[in-house]
């Protein structure tokens, strides 16, 4: 972006077109637009073996955050052990009452 003018690039068959238009202006894309790379199996083993960075949070630049968080402990979390509980989302107040209360009876959440 270069002031009040946006230069998009898309690819086409034939080559890549480029777009310069002059704001405001509402830029739409597909699903297609940004095909996810599917990682292999060598790929996915790796990332296993990564080791996992505890960030100290005084260091980020996170205003007055740093004296309300206490860490409770770190761990991998258990996939095999889901309760399949569906909330309805349409009456969002309910919604958050209801996920409240399932993390909390789950022993999820300590409020």
């Amino acid at each position: 972006m270069n002031g009040a003018t946006l230069s998009v690039e898309r690819g086409l068959p034939r080559g890549v077109e480029t777009l310069s238009v002059e704001c405001p202006v509402v830029l739409a894309a597909t699903a297609d637009a940004a095909v996810p790379r599917v990682p292999g199996m060598r790929d996915i083993l790796g990332a296993a073996k990564k080791p996992v960075r505890v960030l100290d949070l005084g260091a980020l630049d996170v205003p007055d955050a740093a004296a309300q968080l206490v860490p409770m402990g770190t761990s991998r979390p258990d996939c095999g052990n889901r309760q399949g509980v569906m909330i309805d989302a349409a009456d969002v107040p309910a919604a958050a009452a209801q996920l409240t209360a399932t993390l909390r009876q789950s022993g999820l959440l300590y409020i």
